[in-house]
């Protein structure tokens, strides 16, 4: 039983690295700071803008939601955090479907490869999620 709670912590430390992540890539903290919104020109840039502050806004709720749990994140034994995680994942899921519309958004303003490529350092930073990554190929 030693090993099956060993694993258990280390499922619980490889959902809070990807906790951190999801904080990287949809509310923008990086080291404690949330870094600034990235501004979009053009006529799409408002609404651009307001689509990415709705991702901030529902990944802060279901961020909130989770921290509900804090005290047995780390507790094999507690099996609620399981539920939790998982409400929270679903949550992700969602989150990454408004992000993908919203690059696709993006996308579909640009008109010259200098406009292309502004767009896709705004969104360097989800390079590692794989939904953007599949979406970034097409």
């Amino acid at each position: 039983t030693i090993f099956a709670q060993i694993e258990a912590f280390i499922q619980r430390c490889r959902d809070l690295l990807d906790l951190c992540e999801c904080q990287m890539h949809f509310a923008r903290w990086e080291e404690n700071v949330r870094t600034q919104l990235p501004i979009f020109g053009g006529q799409r840039g408002p609404a651009i803008n307001r689509k990415l502050t709705e991702i901030e806004v529902a990944f802060d709720k279901n961020l909130q939601e989770l921290r509900k749990s804090q005290e047995i994140i780390l507790d094999v034994k507690a099996t609620t955090w399981h539920e939790e995680y998982n409400r929270f994942r679903s949550a992700i899921k969602d989150l990454e479907v408004m992000m993908t519309n919203a690059i696709t958004y993006a996308f579909d303003a640009v008109r010259t490869v200098e406009q292309g490529v502004e767009v896709l350092d705004v969104y360097t930073h989800l390079s590692s999620r794989e939904v953007c990554v599949l979406l970034t190929i097409f």
